[in-house]
């Protein structure tokens, strides 16, 4: 029924804030330069696949170099896919925890698509829900799970994060907060869990289609079959002639597209066909939410496993930052040669700190650590990146590396890729995107494990 209805639609575009990965076992293009050619490849591809990914840094950037680049993405991708005939549903995939540059991105999509196609999109649809990582939405507010229990998003550390604060529990407070007063609550509708599940799709169809122009509309969702039903009922809006735009998190994505398509894959052979166990790696740790600390210090235990411990003050200046590097290339290489995967890490995963005190700050560690393995990828045979900003810079910086599928998940938010970019020295190698955020306090050793035929 429902799976069969969306397999059918023709192809979905999703940008992402971030690299997040995919909940699925479906190969996925993916992006993450803007570059005409790169885009035409992702087109060519989302044909087979029915759907692409622009991966983009944007969390990492200031709020309007955010809106610029999401129109850039948008604008460009509009026009190129009207030359080839190709009709596009769009999605901004943005942060369970509800952190991000909502309403610059969400702007900057609309005004790229508008630009080049004359559409204006005239219903907004807002699915943060992403219960795969514990992240649902329950009577309009947005609860993330810590331990065996789940918490409101706001009462968390990533609420706190700069640039991205908010205090509001309900999802309707939290939206006009962030859109700044252009929206207010009367122009927020909210499908709860009831109607989900017991009111006839026609009848929630005919409601929606029936909302003025600029209504966002937010849906609870506590499993996937909810999930399910909301892409489903978004699909079918836009059968119905409505121009729908939707800001979600990763959990919907595969429903969108269906979940038994021929592109679906057997992760267990792409991972065999890697020969992880054979060959030696480097596991990247740059972010700082409390979970990844606690991950990178049980790792730090693992008899395999060697240290590359940096100092990020002696990142600020060039010079200092230079021979850092240098000292950390060199070590990592030693360590690869004598068989040993290697954890770099910094030196604040001891602190207290979950967030670095500036973005320029921020990006300069993320992109040194990008830096580290610039020049040494022929001795590196996979790559594990902690953290989504870190692995946008690994991959963009540290590996040259433009273009990727993703292959699905193999540990709960860690996300198979491979490098699709024949320019990039790790072209053809795997590289596993783990979300910061995700997982428990031994994922990221039971993916080493698991990388190195132990389970």
């Amino acid at each position: 029924g429902v799976t069969q209805v969306l397999a059918e639609h023709e192809r979905v575009i999703v940008l992402e804030d971030d690299p997040a990965g995919f909940p699925s076992n479906i190969s996925i293009p993916m992006i993450i330069e803007q570059s005409p050619e790169n885009i035409e490849w992702l087109l060519d591809n989302a044909k087979k696949y029915r759907i692409g990914y622009i991966t983009t840094p944007s969390r990492s950037l200031n709020s309007q170099q955010a809106l610029e680049l999401h129109y850039k993405a948008a604008n460009m991708i509009s026009n190129l896919a009207c030359l080839n005939g190709v009709n596009i549903s769009w999605f901004s995939r943005g942060d369970s925890c509800l952190r991000g540059y909502l309403s610059e991105e969400m702007t900057g999509l609309r005004n790229g698509v508008r630009d080049a196609r004359g559409t204006e999109f005239d219903l907004e649809f807002f699915v943060p829900a992403y219960v795969q990582q514990g992240r649902i939405t329950f009577d309009g507010v947005q609860f993330v799970r810590i331990g065996s229990e789940f918490v409101p998003a706001c009462h968390t550390e990533y609420a706190r994060v700069p640039e991205f604060e908010y205090n509001d529990a309900t999802l309707k407070k939290y939206l006009v907060l962030k859109y700044k007063g252009k929206v207010s609550e009367d122009h927020i509708q909210t499908i709860n869990l009831e109607e989900l599940r017991k009111k006839p799709l026609s009848v929630l169809i005919e409601r929606i289609c029936s909302y003025p122009s600029n209504t966002i509309v937010i849906f609870d969702a506590i499993t996937e079959s909810d999930l399910a039903i909301i892409a489903f009922l978004i699909m079918e809006c836009e059968n119905y002639g409505r121009k729908c735009l939707t800001r979600c998190s990763p959990g919907i994505i595969p429903f969108l597209i269906g979940m038994n398509e021929n592109h679906s894959i057997s992760l267990e052979s792409e991972f065999e066909n890697f020969s992880f166990s054979k060959q030696r790696g480097v596991i990247i740790s740059g972010s700082l939410s409390v979970i990844s600390k606690i991950q990178t210090r049980e790792l730090r235990n693992h008899k395999k496993i060697a240290t590359v411990i940096i100092d990020v003050n002696q990142l600020w200046e060039p010079n200092d930052r230079r021979v850092e590097i240098r000292a950390a290339r060199s070590k990592i290489k030693e360590f690869l040669t004598n068989g040993f995967n290697c954890l770099i890490a910094t030196n604040v995963w001891q602190s207290e700190m979950t967030s670095y005190p500036t973005f320029a700050k921020k990006n300069i560690v993320l992109s040194s650590l990008g830096d580290m393995i610039a020049d040494i990828c022929d001795d590196i045979g996979w790559i594990v990146t902690k953290g989504s900003d870190t692995g946008f810079e690994v991959v963009k910086w540290g590996i040259q590396a433009s273009r990727a599928f993703y292959l699905g998940t193999i540990v709960p938010g860690g996300t198979l890729c491979k490098i699709a970019d024949e320019g990039s020295p790790m072209y053809g190698k795997p590289l596993v995107l783990f979300q910061g955020n995700s997982g428990d306090e031994r994922s990221l050793c039971k993916l080493i494990n698991l990388i190195e035929g132990k389970i």
